[in-house]
């Protein structure tokens, strides 16, 4: 069970709505979400959270600028989602629907996470660790 926090600016239409649709996909987490510029108990609830889900770079930049703690500890992840939509807008959940599926949880100080990827041939591109390109080239040498 994972305890993810969704962060929009007032806490009012998409950080609720993607408490709901996070419900639909993995029901067995807990979930809660927060404005971060309204937030009463936000400090509680990023302690509290496995991980932290922003809607936008201000949301972002806010929490860091708060807590600069959490920032090192790669809890956040931006879904880069406008603040364009009312709660439960079909758009709105077809769009966090399809972002909230690739959520990363790889703890990126678990260099084995890591290893498994690169074994399996798999490079996200936030790999803090730079291994080089073990690919070969057309006539199967080593780069």
């Amino acid at each position: 069970m994972r305890k993810i926090l969704f962060v929009c600016n007032q806490g009012k239409y998409r950080s609720p709505t993607a408490c709901n649709v996070w419900k639909s996909l993995y029901p067995e987490d807990k979930v809660d979400y927060e404005g971060v510029f309204t937030g009463r108990y936000f400090q509680n609830k990023i302690n509290w959270a496995d991980k932290v889900i922003v809607m936008e770079d201000q949301q972002y930049d806010e929490i860091v600028k708060k807590y600069p703690k959490l920032s090192t500890m790669q809890k956040i992840e931006i879904l880069n989602i406008e603040d364009i939509y009312k709660k439960d807008d079909p758009k709105l959940i077809k769009i966090l629907r399809n972002k909230l599926l690739k959520v990363d949880f790889k703890d990126p100080n678990d260099i084995s996470e890591w290893m498994i990827d690169i074994e399996k041939g798999v490079h996200t591109g936030e790999n803090p660790i730079y291994f080089g390109d073990w690919k070969k080239n057309k006539e199967g040498d080593e780069k």
